[in-house]
């Protein structure tokens, strides 16, 4: 066969191969991906309800748990882990939420579920046990029982107490936590097995690309080009396979693969460390064209489509014979057929569920992006008390305002709010500012996939403000007021980020 006749044969087939073939492989997966997301949260929604009451319920209780000094080795260990636990807890209890699906990896859940069950183990191992309970601490009593309701009904049939501590670890880790231990690791496995597809599909994508750009320029040799396009057939054969093999399958495959290249540690290092930086390019390079590319794209298929098909735009004049350029014309044509389609396929199965979806949590979004604004409100709060404006709710938007109220306000007074009572201005300011922080946390981890860069970015600068490394390095003037270049200095990055709260409420 001549070039003339296997030319056209190879251009139908890589175009069609891009748009019916590795494109379609592209939506199952991530139609897969997105079922094994939904199955995963299902299973994971309710243990993690669970789990943040069960942090909440050790946070609460912490403060009742006395303990006897000096302390003995398990007695160490044990409130060492309720400080732990308890921290998880502190954190859940300030956002106002239940941790996200995603916030832990399985190994990291897998070391948490381990401290639990050490709660119960090291209380086991206390004979005879001289840890007491404060029965003469009131307050939380409701909110104990609340978490312990959410736990398990059955434990409010009981009385609180340390023995009650222990039991709840040991039996959350035995009944709730081992039920879907499992779960983690394979919900996991799989997620990156459906990364490792999109990633080989996407190199056969780009394997494609570089065949059609190499014929634009360079008439290959017939026999080159039926390998190539035999090859190209190849691996639409076997991303077709990697949808018909069973997953479980697959990643029992690359585990031995693993295992294999595990014993020459010296050659993978080097292939992982090459392969990364490579990866590192990629995606720079990606992130930056991506956006800009697809419009491009659109633009130069359309000017392909209206000048050869329709006709409507003046061709442009060449110095190649009328056969080549009939050619070039029919690679151009086809290929501007293959990319409007797959943008479009892309646009209905990616980009518009997205956008509905996007829309759905917006009501979502903005409220928690007013909490927010309540944190910065309750940060002002006690410097409205005992000014002029002492009838007056903190004005959020009049900046000058907020740096009256900062500048002039005594900050080693005691705080009149019922929050704070028994703080100075200065530690129930600062309790404040890491109560939103902790909250931003988790509005960023639960709702990553549904913010705007620029809402990303807005909460990134709030989240990372150099107030909280100020405060921290203050912390220790608590007895005494702040100078007045603390108190400037603090209005001023208080202000930045209210202009960045502002921004976000646009």
């Amino acid at each position: 066969m001549t070039y003339a006749d296997v030319q056209p044969i190879a251009l139908a087939i890589l175009t069609s191969i891009i748009t019916g073939g590795f494109v379609l492989v592209f939506v199952e997966i991530g139609n897969r991906k997105n079922r094994e997301n939904d199955k995963h949260d299902q299973i994971m929604a309710p243990f993690m309800h669970k789990l943040s009451a069960f942090f909440r319920y050790i946070s609460w209780s912490s403060s009742y748990i006395i303990y006897p000094k000096p302390l003995e080795g398990y007695e160490k260990d044990f409130k060492a882990l309720i400080k732990d636990i308890g921290g998880y807890g502190g954190r859940a209890i300030t956002s106002g939420g239940d941790y996200g699906i995603d916030h832990f990896t399985a190994e990291q859940l897998y070391r948490i579920a381990f401290d639990i069950n050490n709660i119960w183990y090291f209380h086991d191992k206390m004979n005879p046990c001289r840890l007491t309970w404060d029965t003469k601490m009131r307050g939380t009593e409701e909110y104990i029982s609340k978490e312990l309701k959410e736990i398990n009904p059955i434990y409010l049939k009981e009385a609180n107490g340390v023995d009650l501590v222990a039991k709840v670890s040991g039996d959350f880790y035995t009944d709730i936590y081992q039920s879907i231990e499992g779960e983690t690791y394979r919900h996991e496995a799989y997620i990156l097995q459906y990364k490792r597809q999109t990633v080989l599909v996407a190199a056969f994508v780009g394997f494609v690309l570089l065949l059609l750009s190499i014929m634009l320029f360079v008439k290959l040799p017939t026999a080159l080009l039926q390998i190539g396009t035999l090859l190209v057939i190849l691996m639409l054969v076997s991303s077709l396979l990697m949808l018909a093999i069973n997953i479980k399958t697959q990643i029992k495959w690359w585990n031995k693969l693993s295992d294999f290249m595990d014993k020459r540690k010296s050659f993978k290092k080097n292939i992982t460390d090459l392969w990364g930086k490579v990866k590192t390019i990629i995606g720079k390079a990606f992130s930056f064209i991506l956006s800009k590319m697809v419009i491009i794209g659109l633009l130069l298929s359309a000017w392909a489509i209206f000048s050869i098909e329709i006709e409507l735009i003046p061709k442009i004049t060449t110095s190649f014979t009328e056969s080549v350029t009939n050619g070039l014309n029919k690679l151009f044509l086809a290929l501007s057929y293959s990319y409007v389609a797959g943008v479009m396929i892309y646009w209905f199965t990616v980009i518009f569920p997205h956008f509905l979806y996007r829309r759905k949590m917006t009501p979502v979004v903005k409220k928690n992006i007013g909490e927010i604004g309540s944190y910065l409100h309750n940060m002002l709060l006690d410097f409205c008390v005992g000014n002029a404006q002492e009838t007056k709710n903190p004005n959020l938007d009049d900046l000058d305002d907020c740096k009256s109220l900062l500048v002039n306000k005594d900050w080693s007074g005691m705080s009149v709010m019922p929050m704070h009572l028994g703080k100075r201005v200065y530690m129930a300011f600062k309790t404040e500012y890491e109560a939103m922080q902790s909250f931003i946390d988790v509005f960023i981890n639960d709702y990553k996939d549904v913010l705007s860069t620029k809402e990303h970015l807005l909460l990134e600068d709030i989240r990372h403000s150099s107030l909280g490394a100020f405060l921290d390095f203050g912390s220790a003037i608590r007895t005494s007021d702040l100078s007045e270049y603390a108190k400037k200095a603090i209005a001023d990055m208080f202000c930045e980020i209210v202009k960045s709260y502002h921004e976000l409420s646009k």
